[in-house]
């Protein structure tokens, strides 16, 4: 519930000089954008959502500066973020609900290089489903 007395733990137990790499969904990623404005919805990453759609739901969500932020705000030093999956630009399909069949068609039959992959690098922010923290304890 306090994610930042959870990075402060982390930063506790870790030898100094060790690192911590953690992954979070990305609260701006560019699907979840579409849905926001499309269909007020918010992501909840449940694991079947036909079983039970709030399973799994995150109890708090970063963008890449405010989960930087938090490992700074905690201690840590020399804290980069970055993009952590293989998202594509067709994922933006699947924001939009009916059409999101088009992202798997995508996914499946189109050559990687039209995923245009390289952008959750450039802009995390917006193209990657998860963000990455590499952050070190001082020593």
């Amino acid at each position: 519930m306090d994610p930042l007395a959870s990075a402060r733990e982390l930063l506790r137990v870790l030898k100094p000089g060790g690192k911590l790499i953690t992954t979070v969904p990305n609260f701006g990623y560019h699907p979840w954008r579409i849905m926001a404005l499309l269909r007020a919805e918010v992501p909840s990453e449940p694991e079947n959502r036909a079983i039970n759609r709030h399973n799994g739901v995150h109890i708090r969500y970063f963008c890449p500066r405010t989960f930087k932020r938090l490992f700074i705000d905690a201690g840590f030093v020399d804290v980069s973020v970055g993009s952590f999956d293989d998202s594509t630009i067709w994922d933006i399909f699947r924001g939009s609900g009916p059409l999101s069949h088009i992202s798997d068609f995508a996914r499946r039959y189109l050559p990687s290089v039209f995923h245009l992959r390289f952008l959750q690098d450039i802009w995390p922010g917006l193209f990657a489903y998860r963000i990455r923290v590499v952050a070190t304890k001082p020593l």
